[in-house]
């Protein structure tokens, strides 16, 4: 058995950008979709 290290950066699919696996700034966090407002005539 060989120990293997896990990279800490990881691709987002969301915004093309390599991030971090966990913690602050982490790649495929749902909270951090922007807020989109919508017109009346929408």
């Amino acid at each position: 058995i060989k120990k293997r290290k896990k990279s800490k950066l990881v691709l987002d699919a969301q915004t093309r950008q390599w991030k971090r696996r966990y913690g602050y700034d982490r790649a495929g966090d749902d909270k951090n979709i922007p807020i989109i407002e919508a017109k009346e005539s929408d």
